[in-house]
C-alpha cells in the first residue's frame, strides 16, 4: 500500500502510514474542538508492552451483557445528561427500563466488535488520505 502525505511525499512503511492516517483523521478531516489528541499510534500500537488481564479478570469480560448488568449501568447514569448519540437522557432509560431492556440487550449483544474500513471517493486519486472516508461496520456476534 502506498499512501502520499499532505507535503506529496510517498510513505508506504506501516508505522508511517498509521501516523498520516491519525494525523489527517484527527487533525483535518475530524478535528477536535476541544484538547487536541496527541497520542502517537505508532508507540500506542507497536512501541510499548500493553498490560495484560488475569485470567479471573479475563473471564469477567467473556460472555454477553446481562441484564442485570445493563441495569446497574442504567441506574449509574448521571441525570440531565445524554449518554450517546442517540439524544435520549437518562431519565428516558430509567423510567422505560422494563420495556426497552429486552430491545436494547438484543442490539448489545450485536455491536460488541466491528472494524473500520476506509471507502474510495468516486474517480479519485486513491493515494491520498483525503479520498477515503472511515465505514464502520458491526460485526454480528
Amino acid at each position: 500500500m502506498q499512501i502520499k502525505t499532505k507535503d506529496g511525499v510517498n510513505i508506504t512503511n506501516d508505522s508511517d502510514i498509521l501516523r498520516e492516517c491519525n494525523s489527517f483523521y484527527n487533525n483535518e478531516l475530524y478535528p477536535s474542538k476541544g484538547t487536541k489528541r496527541t497520542e502517537n499510534l505508532e508507540e500506542l500500537f507497536f512501541d510499548q508492552e500493553h498490560p495484560k488481564l488475569n485470567q479471573i479478570d479475563k473471564e469477567k469480560c467473556e460472555g454477553l451483557l446481562s441484564e442485570k448488568e445493563c441495569l446497574e449501568a442504567v441506574k449509574s447514569m448521571q441525570l440531565g445528561k445524554s449518554p450517546g448519540t442517540d439524544g435520549l437522557p437518562a431519565e428516558f432509560y430509567k423510567v422505560f427500563w422494563k420495556d426497552i431492556s429486552p430491545f436494547l440487550l438484543a442490539i448489545t449483544h450485536g455491536q460488541s466488535r466491528g472494524i473500520i474500513s476506509l471507502i474510495p471517493k468516486k474517480d479519485k486519486a486513491l493515494d491520498q488520505l483525503k479520498n477515503w472516508r472511515p465505514l464502520i461496520n458491526p460485526i454480528k456476534l
